[in-house]
């Protein structure tokens, strides 16, 4: 079953751009992931330091793989120059309501 995650961001004070402007030099990536059906970027019209990031998965499993192989190579740690706390991804899965 897909999962959505949203994984809301809040930038070091002035850094939203440069967040934004690193999620544009990776995401590619991210989007042609095995796994992976969307990725978006989301930027708050009253935080210009907060963004969130929404992405569907074709699973958990899919996604957890994807971010060990962040992990592994180094992008974890280079958001980690941008933000002000770690992220704490949600994962959601859609229900018939």
């Amino acid at each position: 079953m897909a999962v959505k995650i949203i994984i809301n961001l809040q930038a070091q004070p002035g850094k939203g751009d440069a967040l934004v402007q690193f999620f544009g030099e990776v995401l590619g990536d991210t989007r042609a992931f095995a796994g992976c059906i969307e990725c978006e970027v989301f930027r708050n019209q009253d935080d210009s330091d907060q963004l969130s990031i929404v992405e569907l998965f074709e699973s958990r499993a899919a996604y957890d793989k994807y971010f060990a192989w962040r992990v592994e190579s180094g992008t974890i740690d280079a958001i980690g120059a941008l933000i002000a706390a770690a992220p704490a991804p949600q994962f959601y899965d859609k229900v018939d309501a």
